[in-house]
């Protein structure tokens, strides 16, 4: 049995907050158009925080590796590290392709991630980083369901995020900005697809009853 049958997983919402560096503006009433002022989407982009750099849309999309390409540990742990910088990517320029590239479409966790990123950007909404987001490998294991025979591998591992500015429609949104955060005991579920020759991460989820 997968290892999400057997762990309580965190609500979605308090990892997106947790790990995205950012929450949405809290609804003041019913209306969402009443808390969040959207300039048409070319104007935002045109937009330049007051004495900052803008934020980096045009940063280069992650390099996938060769080594994810291979059906072994290592290419899933290289999955997984390619996912994070998807993740980080996306949270700075909108562009989903390189996290979603590497997710299943029945990984939940990595869809809310994903497109909240892209959510709140359309919302002119981004993020600068002081580095990149760390992963550091804890245990890899390889499985086999006995009834369907299918493979799996599990990683367990912890994540770094660096410090982060969130800005919304060009201004620095101070309150939800953070600095350096360590998050232990998450694991990825990955199955390999051999047409694609890739990996595809199935379910990933932090959980602190992993950390030892």
């Amino acid at each position: 049995m997968k290892l999400r049958s057997t762990i309580q997983s965190v609500g979605l919402m308090s990892i997106v907050i947790a790990l995205a560096g950012c929450a949405a503006p809290e609804p003041e009433a019913a209306e969402p158009e009443e808390t969040i002022e959207m300039l048409p989407l070319e104007e935002r982009r045109a937009v330049e925080p007051a004495g900052e750099e803008y934020p980096g849309h045009e940063l280069p999309e992650p390099i996938f590796p060769d080594v994810a390409r291979e059906n072994s540990p290592k290419g899933a742990q290289a999955t997984v590290e390619y996912f994070w910088e998807g993740i980080d990517y996306v949270r700075q320029t909108g562009q989903a392709q390189p996290a979603a590239s590497v997710s299943h479409y029945l990984c939940d966790v990595c869809t809310e991630f994903i497109f909240r990123w892209q959510q709140l950007y359309d919302a002119g909404a981004t993020a600068t980083l002081d580095g990149k987001t760390e992963v550091e490998l804890v245990e890899t294991q390889s499985f086999v369901e006995e009834d369907t025979d299918e493979e799996w591998t599990a990683i367990l591992f912890n994540v770094t995020e660096p410090a982060s500015d969130f800005y919304m429609d060009g201004e620095l949104i101070e309150e939800e900005s953070l600095e350096e955060t360590t998050l232990e005991g998450w694991w990825a579920e990955l199955v390999y697809d051999e047409a694609e020759e890739r990996w595809q991460i199935e379910w990933i989820d932090q959980d602190d009853s992993l950390v030892s």
